[in-house]
């Protein structure tokens, strides 16, 4: 009988809404249960319904009244709210709690088996005793960094994440990298060199957190780079008050549908190879959240 321009917006009608059936204003065999039921019973319901396909659907929550008519009847009034924003928020925290489940899992329970292993009868083989003991600390390690990632993602999605602000050479922080990652460098038999427009490449920053950044990037190219010959290229040049830094490698590049979504906390482009490699899924949301807190911008090309 009456509907407002908010509702053909939501409803995406085409054309007025007044005197079509309510399951073609809706296109919704659920809606018009809802209604029925109300109709039925005098009494308020409440529900959700889906509009649209793909990328623009919604998910709209209903809320259904009784409403006396003339004559002694009873009509409804729906109030309809576009809630789409909020599903995908839970959704995202379902991910969330149970990417961080897994990844705590894994190396939880690996810890767990060898120390079952040396409570039994390890202890009493020195050498046993020495691997599994290795074994555990590299995943206490593991764990470890897990919760310093989480850490930091936290400080930066709630616009806190705290900057030592210090004068510094990005060369000679971008050197400390390769260096830190030598071994990974030689296992993976890559060439990697740093390519800088002059010897220093001066700027503010905080060293710990650009250490980082640079660390994440260069382990993300020679972990996934996975061919023989893989080269790295850390290219650094100062544009004006900026200073432009870019890694670049030889490896397999990222398919066009994941390009926008390498970002986000967890997302994986091969997300079983991820999880062999022991990768908290966290490294390029934390590199995006660390420059944006400099004032920078970060993007991909491949």
């Amino acid at each position: 009988r009456l509907s407002n321009l908010g509702a053909a917006r939501l409803l995406d009608l085409q054309g007025p809404a007044e005197g079509r059936p309510l399951v073609d204003a809706f296109r919704s065999a659920e809606v018009q249960q809802l209604v029925r039921n109300v109709l039925t019973r005098a009494q308020p319901r409440r529900g959700e319904v889906t509009v649209g396909a793909g990328g623009s659907a919604r998910v709209l929550e209903l809320s259904v009244s009784p409403l006396p008519v003339e004559k002694g009847g009873v009509g409804a009034v729906v109030v309809l709210h576009d809630i789409t924003q909020i599903k995908g928020l839970e959704r995202v925290r379902r991910e969330f709690v149970a990417n961080v489940s897994h990844e705590l899992r894994t190396p939880l329970t690996i810890i767990s088996g060898y120390l079952e292993t040396l409570l039994e009868d390890g202890m009493e083989d020195p050498q046993t005793t020495e691997n599994s003991l290795r074994v555990m600390f590299k995943h206490s390690e593991r764990l470890q960094h897990l919760v310093d990632d989480l850490l930091t993602i936290s400080q930066a999605e709630s616009r806190s994440i705290p900057l030592d602000l210090q004068r510094l050479d990005l060369c000679e922080v971008v050197r400390r990298v390769i260096e830190q990652l030598q071994e990974l460098v030689r296992a993976q038999e890559a060439d990697v060199k740093l390519v800088a427009a002059a010897e220093t490449i001066p700027c503010e920053g905080d060293p710990v957190r650009l250490e980082q950044v640079f660390l994440n990037l260069l382990e993300n190219a020679l972990k996934y780079g996975n061919r023989s010959g893989l080269a790295v290229r850390i290219r650094l040049e100062q544009s004006g008050p900026q200073i432009l830094a870019e890694v670049k490698d030889n490896g397999p590049g990222i398919p066009f549908e994941d390009q926008e979504h390498i970002f986000e906390r967890f997302y994986r482009v091969h997300k079983h190879r991820s999880r062999d490699t022991g990768g908290t899924g966290l490294g390029l949301s934390i590199v995006k959240n660390v420059v944006v807190a400099h004032g920078g911008t970060v993007s991909v090309r491949s």
